[in-house]
């Protein structure tokens, strides 16, 4: 296919080319051998509602690619083109567009890199982008006869997920302030919390909360991932309050979550984590994961703003 880049089309994505734009994700997922879309930006075409924004460039009234900047901040955005669409201005008219649609010009764009593959670094490169910010994919295999550690301090007790309103405004709290200087995962909602339990993956079980018995206070958990049939399971979140780091809860805390894992039946266990806590890479590193790959965000200022 070739693509005239005067001829695209771009507009706000309609609820009729959802499904059109899904696929053309995955198109590139196989392609580039990385996902093309993050879980914000899937769950903002799923609702196709305020906040988000999305942007869809298509050519002949078939979709070509798709920007989707889910908080309507250009705090994040993904940036996806079809792969024989590449290379023919799409992604650059689709920034364009982004810019155009913005009131705060000044602001600048964030655009995540799944993989930092080399035809981004030199998307990146041509816009005068710079890194900003690296997120590591870690991963490890889990074994049947695997044992864990999983004794917490003195006066913590685990328990999962009950179901009900005190516990989900619970971990909406404790995860606000575990995340308060996170730029995505601090600003969690309860409507948020809610959405994601929905899904078919939630497993209350996988959701492991951690009370202190004395106070009644949660102060810890440790959110697994796991959907039926994949062979490997994910550290989803793991939050401590900020109160009650370096108490020795990481550790058995994590491992209570790999320890669930296995048992579901995943066989390996992946996470994500910023490229630059070393204090979670290291704990992590110990328990015997590896960097499998990373994602980049790239800071572009638009020409209007210079």
């Amino acid at each position: 296919m070739k693509i005239d880049a005067q001829n695209l089309d771009v507009h706000p994505a309609r609820p009729d080319e959802v499904d059109a734009v899904l696929a053309l994700a995955r198109s590139a997922a196989k392609s580039d051998g990385v996902a093309a879309l993050n879980e914000e930006s899937l769950f903002a075409l799923e609702r196709l509602a305020p906040p988000a924004r999305i942007l869809v460039a298509s050519r002949e009234g078939s979709p070509v690619g798709v920007l989707v900047d889910a908080q309507s901040d250009a705090s994040g955005c993904d940036l996806v083109t079809a792969p024989d669409a590449r290379r023919a201005g799409v992604a650059r008219a689709l920034l364009v567009a982004l810019d155009e649609s913005r009131s705060d010009t000044a602001t600048p764009v964030r655009l995540w890199a799944h993989g930092d593959l080399p035809a981004a670094q030199a998307f990146a490169a041509s816009l005068g982008a710079r890194k900003a910010r690296e997120l590591w994919r870690m991963t490890r295999p889990l074994t049947a006869d695997e044992t864990f550690d999983v004794a917490l301090p003195a006066g913590l007790v685990a328990r999962g997920y009950d179901g009900s309103e005190r516990e989900a405004q619970a971990w909406v709290d404790l995860n606000a302030r575990a995340f308060a200087h996170h730029p995505e995962q601090g600003r969690m909602t309860l409507a948020d919390f809610r959405e994601r339990e929905a899904q078919e993956w939630f497993d209350p079980a996988g959701l492991i909360l951690v009370w202190d018995e004395a106070s009644g206070k949660l102060v810890a958990s440790h959110w697994t991932k796991h959907e039926t049939g994949d062979e490997a399971g994910e550290v989803y979140v793991v939050a401590v309050a900020p109160e009650c780091q370096g108490r020795g809860i990481a550790g058995p805390l994590t491992a209570l979550g790999l320890a669930h894992l296995r048992d579901a039946g995943a066989s390996s266990v992946e996470l994500y984590v910023e490229g630059d806590n070393e204090p979670a890479k290291a704990t992590y590193a110990r328990r015997g994961f590896v960097r499998a790959a990373h994602d980049v965000m790239y800071v572009h200022t638009p020409a209007r703003a210079m």
